[in-house]
Order: structure tokens, then sequence, then C-alpha cells
């Protein structure tokens, strides 16, 4: 709080980075393979105008988390996390994936989030877009992964 008037101090740039890594899906992401990612999870403290993520707003952050090429994941971009952070008060504003996504490896809520992750054998199954990269094999979007009640699967074969 400022002294001055009790009127709240805005969140800075470091605030808003600890906000966002004491969240529940900052701490899925790092837990991740065990945490082994976590040295290479890139993280940006953004504006919203700086980013094309969000609609440029006043008084806010975004925080985003990536997963670097360090890692030498191969993804479509999506395997990360961004958060908006409201820059008076410190509450979250939004949050994509939400922590679901971290905790189930099926877990979806639409088609697009589920993509194919082809093993050596030619077989395959369905993971959503955070766990799909990490598993064996590799993981393409594809029309036969469907989300049905928020879980990934292959399409039944007529």
């Amino acid at each position: 709080m400022n002294a001055r008037a009790g009127e709240p101090t805005a969140l800075t740039r470091e605030t808003a980075r600890e906000t966002a890594e004491a969240t529940a899906e900052a701490h899925a992401l790092y837990g991740l393979r065990g945490g082994s990612l976590k040295q290479c999870i890139e993280v940006k403290v953004l504006r919203p105008c700086e980013t094309d993520w969000v609609t440029c707003i006043d008084h806010a952050w975004v925080v985003q988390f990536a997963v670097g090429e360090a890692c030498g994941i191969l993804h479509d971009g999506r395997l990360g996390l961004h958060l908006l952070i409201n820059e008076a008060d410190g509450r979250i504003i939004s949050r994509y994936p939400e922590v679901e996504y971290f905790q189930g490896p099926e877990y979806c809520m639409a088609d697009h989030d589920c993509v194919l992750v082809e093993g050596a054998a030619g077989s395959g199954s369905c993971k959503n877009f955070i766990h799909g990269p990490l598993a064996d094999g590799s993981a393409v979007p594809s029309s036969r992964c469907l989300c049905r009640q928020n879980i990934c699967g292959l399409e039944l074969e007529p």
C-alpha cells in the first residue's frame, strides 16, 4: 500500500513475475517431466501492448512462460503458459492454459486441444497439446483426435 493515500502500489515487473510463478499453473509447468524442463523455461514479463497474445489494455502485465529450444522438444508454441495480471491489485485476469491441461495428459476442452502421438510401431494415442510433445514419439495435429467429455481420444473407426 502507498502510505500517502492508502492506495495500492502498482505491481512492478518483478512482482508480476513473482505473482505468476506462485500460480498452480506455473508450478505444474515447472513440474513437467519431473522438473527437468525447469532449466529451459524462458519467462518474459511484458505489457499487453508488447505481445500479440492479448489485446492491448492499460495497467496490466503479461507473463509468458515458454519451453525453449534448449530442451530439444518440438512443439507448436502452446507448450507454455500465459498469464494476464492486473497491475493495481495483482489479480490474475486470465490464464492460458488452465491448470487442468498440465495435470491430465488427455484433458481437453475442444478438438484442437488434442494432438496425435505416433509411436515407432505406428500405434497412436491422443494427448493434449501440453503432454503430447513430451510423450515418446512425434506429436502432430490430427483430425483423428477428438475431445469428448474433456478427454482426448482417437476417433472410432466406422
